[in-house]
């Protein structure tokens, strides 16, 4: 770092590549909030939490007793515990466990969330009341809505091997993706092709859609790298694929199986990049979506972060070593997300908790006066 800023001060670096230097350095050496604690208000685990990237200030959380909370993360004044600022009503809270918590990407005032009740629920954050709901005929595990799209559709993953899209604007089922053998744990869509979206299940199979073409399924990814139009045949893990995330620039997917295998894949080629993530020890044996999340655009090589036992383990997308184990949760994390440098993840004790970086070496109070002698003291005569 200091060689970087010499080289700054002769004009030899870019200020770009000396603020993704700094950037990454603090994402590898984050530690658990001495200032941010959130109160626990789910009466049971929390399946889900999803922080939004307009205004870079709110997170909900959606638990076992099938309620959704919206916390503020810039609350004024500091208090000693975050509380929710926006609560779902007891009357209008899923009949089961929330599985998977979203927001609406271009809107703050629209969350949505999917449950084992078997529905699919669009809020209103204004008045945290559903505005639709899209009844699936199975358990949901997990919903996604394209980053970069101009259409509306919700692609939900359920105890069933068809894809549902659900339409926001006609409140209806706009398309079925057909191809998965069992359950479909995960999806998730592609950040620059408003149009693709991956998909991963019981059956082991990563596969990839096109959503314009009658027959969606572009392939199927493959351990071995066979031929990607083998869709019958490849496999990419060799039990069920419960995790999928893409790095925020679109080029990798990685996925977490329950071989208790993390693989990495090149969205361009559709390849498997055979990335070994050394001393992974991932314990993966939950048959829903597994919540990973990815590092800021200004953290490079980016990082995946992986719920773990009773930890969240860290990985270098690109070179597969661990670079951190972040601990302090009490039971086993069930998701995790991340806004900025700060990690947000919660778990099966109903809590959440937050990992930042280092605060900034201040000197402690009355330093000066401790350390000053008579002749600094008197300089001036």
């Amino acid at each position: 770092m200091y060689s970087l800023l010499r080289k700054r001060g002769t004009g030899a670096v870019d200020p770009l590549i000396l603020k993704r230097a700094e950037t990454t350095q603090k994402a590898h050496k984050v530690e658990l909030s001495q200032t941010k604690e959130f109160k626990r208000v789910h009466h049971g685990p929390i399946n889900s939490i999803k922080t939004e990237h307009i205004e870079r200030r709110y997170l909900v959380s959606g638990g076992g007793d099938g309620l959704l909370h919206v916390y503020d993360l810039q609350q004024e004044g500091r208090p000693a515990q975050i509380e929710p600022i926006a609560s779902v009503a007891t009357q209008d809270r899923h009949s089961y466990a929330v599985s998977s918590v979203g927001w609406f990407p271009f809107d703050t005032g629209i969350l949505v969330s999917a449950s084992f009740d078997e529905t699919v629920r669009i809020w209103d954050t204004n008045l945290m009341e559903p505005v639709t709901t899209f009844d699936l005929g199975a358990k949901v595990f997990c919903q996604a809505m394209s980053p970069i799209a101009s259409h509306c559709l919700v692609a939900t993953a359920s105890d069933n091997p068809h894809i549902r899209l659900c339409d926001i604007k006609s409140g209806a089922s706009a398309h079925t993706l057909i191809g998965h053998t069992g359950s479909v744990y995960c999806c998730v869509w592609s950040n620059y092709q408003d149009h693709v979206l991956y998909t991963g299940g019981e059956d082991g199979t990563i596969r990839v859609w096109d959503i314009r073409k009658a027959s969606a399924c572009l392939g199927s990814l493959d351990n071995e790298n066979a031929e990607f139009t083998k869709i019958e045949t490849n496999r990419a893990h060799q039990k069920a694929v419960n995790g999928l995330v893409l790095t925020l620039d679109g080029s990798s997917l990685v996925s977490l199986g329950l071989d208790e295998r993390i693989k990495r894949w090149s969205t361009y080629d559709h390849r498997h990049s055979r990335t070994h993530y050394a001393g992974s020890g991932v314990r993966n044996h939950v048959r829903h979506n597994c919540g990973l999340a990815v590092s800021d655009t200004d953290v490079w090589p980016p990082l995946v972060y992986v719920p773990n036992q009773d930890h969240i383990a860290v990985f270098d997308v690109n070179r597969g070593n661990r670079v951190q184990k972040l601990c302090g949760m009490y039971g086993r994390p069930t998701c995790v997300d991340v806004e900025g440098l700060d990690v947000y993840a919660a778990g099966v004790e109903a809590e959440i908790l937050v990992w930042g970086p280092l605060p900034p070496f201040d000197s402690e109070p009355g330093i000066e006066e401790v350390t000053m002698d008579q002749w600094s003291e008197y300089s001036s005569d």
